[in-house]
């Protein structure tokens, strides 16, 4: 018998822990409309950016402009030891692009919209 109340004992302080009702709203709830979106006055709207690239290269050979990623932006045949320009419009989130040329790869940091590149 002490057995038995000494479980109920045990067991009765459980239960009433084990039904506390969550009261838990969410600290950044949705809004019911556009309205009440609140965008920064200095956002950017812009998805994309356009980025002019020049490269030369000293033969014949076409170079390939890819994302970080490896996917393929643009494909341009250039002449030997003359410059070629390209004008790219590329997604915001890219940090720099991939030049393929003559077996040789190279990594340009997209620093300013205006890149230049000259194979050896």
């Amino acid at each position: 018998m002490k057995k038995i109340v000494l479980v109920i004992l045990l067991t009765l302080p459980l239960l009433f822990t084990a039904c506390k009702k969550d009261n838990n709203s969410p600290v950044n709830p949705l809004p019911d409309s556009t309205e009440e979106i609140k965008v920064p006055n200095d956002f950017k709207w812009k998805t994309s950016k356009d980025i002019q690239l020049t490269v030369k290269g000293n033969a014949d050979g076409m170079v390939q402009v890819l994302s970080s990623k490896g996917k393929v932006y643009w494909k341009v045949f250039i002449t030997a030891n003359k410059t070629a320009s390209i004008g790219l419009t590329i997604p915001t989130y890219e940090t720099s692009l991939q030049l393929k040329y003559q077996g040789q790869t190279v990594s340009l940091e997209l620093t300013s919209d205006k890149l230049n590149h000259e194979f050896q």
